[in-house]
This record gives structure tokens, sequence and C-alpha cells, in this order.
């Protein structure tokens, strides 16, 4: 599967080929949630059964639960348009498959955007104090210069050319 192709609804539904879906979906989200409910509930029951499973005599009814539960994946992939959230494929491969929390998955992100963020506030800051630095080299070996503003921290652009420092421009 692709990564569009989970959870789009109705007419922008993904097949696995990549073709779109025409039709719209008629199931609502509540029916897919009360199917999983049926599904889990029903797939519960057949781990009794099998847990009990005495022969013969009850291989009938082991079956009748098996077709039940065949029955249930094929309501769930009619109402498969009813899924109206994306889920990125890596939560499902590497956390759910995994037995954990999708919760995890955010946190982790989280934890990542920040270390990215701190990283590039460390290389804007190095930046900063390097420019500052040759600022006042050319300062101090050419003398001022009226169309080199210095960047400062509260400045709204900081690309901004100072033409007005020495009384006029260039």
């Amino acid at each position: 599967k692709t990564p569009s192709a989970i959870g789009v609804k109705g007419m922008n539904a993904v097949a696995a080929n990549g073709t779109t879906d025409a039709a719209p979906c008629p199931f609502s989200q509540q029916d897919l949630e009360k199917e999983l409910e049926d599904s889990i509930e029903c797939l519960r029951q057949v781990g009794i059964i099998l847990e009990n499973y005495s022969g013969a005599q009850n291989e009938a009814c082991y079956f009748d639960m098996m077709n039940t539960v065949v029955a249930h994946y094929g309501r769930l992939y009619s109402m498969r348009g009813a899924v109206t959230d994306r889920v990125p494929v890596k939560v499902i491969e590497d956390y759910l498959d995994k037995g954990l929390s999708p919760e995890l998955y955010t946190k982790h992100r989280l934890q990542f955007a920040d270390e990215l963020y701190q990283h590039n506030k460390g290389r804007v800051d190095s930046l900063r104090l390097l420019h500052d630095h040759v600022q006042r080299e050319v300062e101090r070996r050419l003398g001022p210069s009226p169309i080199v503003k210095r960047i400062h921290h509260l400045a709204p652009d900081p690309m901004h050319i100072d033409h007005t420092a020495a009384g006029g421009g260039l």
C-alpha cells in the first residue's frame, strides 16, 4: 500500500494501483467503528472456541465462526472509504505492528523535530556570530561601510541595506 492509499474518503479514495474510486462511500465512520467492534468480538469468540476445541463435535461451530470472521472482513473492506484520517505507513509498520501506541510515534516525531530545531538554531547562531566577526574585521581593516548593515536579533529584515547611514547612500 502507498501512504496515499490509506485513510481517504469517498471520491478521493485511491486504490492500490493508484486509480481513484469514482463512487462516494455510503458508510459513515460510526458504521465502520461498529463493524470493527463486532469484528473484534467475533475474533474473541473464535479464540474462546479454539481454546475449548474438543474435536469433531465442535467442528461445525468452528467453521461457522470462521465464515463469520470472513464476512466481517468483507464488510470492513467494503467500508474502507469511510475512513477520513490519513495514517502514515511508518506508524503502521514501526508502531502498530509492533504493538506500540500511536502516541509514541507523535512523541518521537516531536522529539526529532525539537532536535532538528536546536541543531538549526545553533547553526543560525553560529552564522550570526560569524557575520558579526566578519563585519568587525571589515570595519577594522577598511573602515565603516555605509552599505552594510549589522544583523540584530530584533531587526525585521536582516538583509536590508541601509543607504542612509553615511549621508545618503552610494
